[in-house]
């Protein structure tokens, strides 16, 4: 099989998932700002494990599924996610009691504009924190993402493609497609992550500072990009009722990794060099606390102070990092295709042609020459500044916000995160949270809401709650949980414990007790 014909289906698989995906980004956001998040804390700012309300945190497994477009939008009066459990009106339903789908559920873009499309499926791996001291904590992490866009794509030729040949939405037009952009990428992380204090226990202004170093793992990536180009829809000479599409001066590149080196995947490609690439990644950040009421929370004797550890004491915290600093070198080659004038008519594709069928055909039909290019590319990480802050309104009740902003290149091939801006109220308790994260994200041109909750050691969110209650036309689907085993810190052991009256008092404490009172 030729190389054009593996391009094809990596790129049928693309458009294919974006087209079930669709919909929302976001950054667990109802969990990030808690002081209970654990090793959650360190993705948006490893100086968040300092100081932590936990002295061992110990993360089993977490997930989220994410995603953004500006192309679908899901049009029915019940929920999306019906289609999936049965629970439909009868009209949606076959003879067979089988839930019917067709095309006509999902609007789309005017063909006049430009869309995009993002997904991002996020595995937590198991992850363990753990607080040295007052001063010093130190994290070990596991993550794997996989995730896919598609950029500056015509609207016309999205729905072209969905709705077919006869179905366009614009004829007899020049439609451009040059500047499209599309990336699928997989890969995995080991990190560790160290946080140290660098002010003293008992001063009101609190200041932390973090690292994460992770061995980046590449596990697959493809990209496509057009530089030039533009199709045209016409009346077919023999039959006014078919259209036909006319294309011209396609030019552009692609990179794929050989799907045969997928078959050995394991987790052993986190410390072996079996995988197909390699890189570092890197986190830094920096967290400030203004604690006005610190001596609450202070016990002194002499020249001993200690801290209580159990506690929040700030009244407010703000916090910055740059996250995801890095790239990935695949060995393996890119291609330039150079495709000159070629025609493709419904003829083409036949009924119940599949996404990949439709995407062979389109390929082979463009007759484009294929010339090896580089033996190896180069994707970057998501690169994103962030910004934190957290206010106490009373006591339990906070209000957060998080701005993420987006560094990666436009021009760069690999995974990116839109940037988005959130503001999180909640109420935190040691066993118990709950928050209401407000969300403007997909480049603050949209709003969402959501909810997450936290019992014991299990966290359950979604940023994007209007989508599950078919509110509005949504554009995709969000969620989020965690489970974890949290080993709380403990209360300072009180300077006077001689005379502690509780049951875990040893023997020469209740003596001396007996004593004291003999005495009066």
């Amino acid at each position: 099989m030729s190389n054009i014909y593996k391009m094809k289906r990596i790129l049928a698989i693309i458009y294919g998932c974006l087209c079930t995906w669709g919909g929302y980004a976001q950054q667990w956001s109802g969990i990030q700002a808690s002081n209970y998040a654990g090793t959650n804390a360190l993705y948006q700012n490893p100086a968040r494990i300092a100081d932590s309300r936990h002295k061992l945190y110990v993360n089993l497994v977490g997930n989220s599924f994410w995603m953004t477009n500006s192309f679908f939008a899901w049009n029915r009066d019940f929920a999306y996610w019906a289609m999936f459990t049965g629970d439909v009106p009868k009209e949606y339903l076959s003879q067979s009691g089988k839930v019917i789908f067709d095309k006509s559920y999902f609007d789309v873009a005017d063909a006049h504009k430009q869309v995009s499309m993002y997904a991002i499926s996020e595995v937590r791996g198991p992850a363990i924190m753990y607080s040295i001291n007052a001063k010093n904590s130190i994290a070990v992490q596991t993550r794997l993402r996989t995730g896919v866009s598609v950029e500056n794509m015509s609207a016309a030729l999205g729905t072209l493609v969905y709705r077919g040949i006869n179905n366009a939405p614009i004829t007899g037009e020049e439609i451009d497609v040059s500047g499209t952009r599309s990336n699928v990428n997989s890969f995995a992380e080991l990190g560790v992550t160290y946080a140290r204090v660098l002010t003293n226990e008992e001063d009101e202004n609190f200041l932390s500072v973090g690292l994460s170093v992770k061995r980046m793992v590449g596990i697959f990536t493809g990209y496509g990009v057009s530089y030039t180009g533009s199709y045209k829809v016409v009346k077919d000479a023999r039959n006014p009722q078919v259209n036909n599409v006319l294309v011209d001066n396609v030019t552009g590149n692609y990179g794929y990794v050989d799907k045969n080196k997928l078959n050995n995947a394991s987790a052993d490609w986190l410390w072996n060099d079996a995988a197909p690439s390699y890189g570092l990644g890197v986190d830094i950040g920096v967290v400030y606390e203004y604690r006005p009421n610190i001596d609450k929370y202070i016990s002194r004797r002499k020249r001993t102070v200690t801290v209580d550890a159990t506690q929040n004491k700030y009244v407010f915290r703000i916090g910055a990092s740059l996250m995801d600093i890095g790239k990935l070198h695949f060995a393996t080659r890119t291609y330039a295709v150079n495709a000159s004038t070629s025609s493709l008519t419904p003829r083409d594709f036949p009924p119940n042609s599949s996404l990949s069928d439709i995407s062979n055909t389109i390929i082979a039909n463009l007759k484009g020459n294929e010339v090896g290019m580089d033996e190896h590319f180069t994707t970057t990480l998501p690169t994103t500044l962030q910004i934190q802050a957290d206010y106490l309104l009373k006591k339990n009740v906070y209000v957060g916000a998080t701005w993420v902003q987006n560094l990666t290149n436009q021009q760069a091939f690999g995974l990116k995160v839109p940037s988005s801006l959130s503001i999180v109220p909640r109420y935190e308790h040691k066993h118990m949270e709950w928050s209401l994260p407000l969300v403007l994200f997909d480049d603050y041109t949209k709003f969402a809401f959501g909810t997450a909750l936290r019992i014991g050691p299990f966290w359950l969110g979604t940023d994007n709650l209007g989508s599950l209650l078919n509110l509005g036309k949504p554009r995709g689907l969000d969620a989020y949980f965690a489970l974890a085993v949290p080993i709380y810190q403990k209360k300072p052991v009180p300077f006077n414990d001689c005379w502690y009256e509780g049951k875990d008092a040893n023997f020469w404490q209740r003596l001396l007790k007996k004593r004291k009172r003999q005495v009066y």
